[in-house]
């Protein structure tokens, strides 16, 4: 078999990141077929803010790492587990291509039906790349004023039912 397209239609050698296909979930457009956790629990899972971060951050409280705690309840009638993943997008003056998301946390939870437990993600650096930062044109990574938005959900997924978003100010 040496087929070089996927049934999408989309040639194995078409390695753009953003345009057309978006071959990486930080740049994909469309609604995934299986979005990330999809299919991992006989549950049903609701998400809450435990503490509801502020909506103005200044450069360096979000170069030092910020604490998002979100209350994680199985909704369902079974045991189940569910992975927590935090994701942003920063837009920020001078970034114009910037990815749509980008995973900086995740957690996994395993709940009995009706208990509940406070998840806590951090966005600090993990191995020195900084969860929040944007990248301008000359490839320079750090913290800009601008907007972050923070979504938090089993897969980050905007038609997901039990997504968390929030949106931050940074100046």
């Amino acid at each position: 078999l040496r087929s070089t397209q996927y049934t999408s239609g989309v040639s194995m050698a078409d390695m753009a990141m953003r345009a057309g296909s978006g071959r990486t979930y930080r740049f994909y457009q469309g609604t995934p077929t299986f979005p990330f956790g999809h299919g991992l629990t006989y549950s049903t899972f609701a998400f809450a803010w435990a503490a509801t971060p502020a909506k103005q951050q200044s450069v360096d409280s979000v170069t030092a790492g910020l604490r998002f705690r979100i209350n994680v309840t199985n909704t369902g009638t079974r045991h189940g587990a569910k992975v927590v993943a935090a994701y942003a997008r920063v837009e920020a003056a001078g970034i114009t291509d910037g990815p749509l998301k980008q995973l900086f946390g995740m957690q996994k939870v395993a709940l009995s039906p009706g208990a509940s437990q406070v998840v806590t993600i951090d966005s600090g650096a993990v191995a020195g790349f900084c969860s929040l930062c944007a990248v301008d044109a000359s490839g320079a990574s750090r913290v800009r004023a601008g907007t972050i938005t923070v979504t938090i959900g089993s897969g980050g997924n905007t038609a997901e039912a039990a997504l968390l978003t929030h949106e931050m100010v940074v100046a």
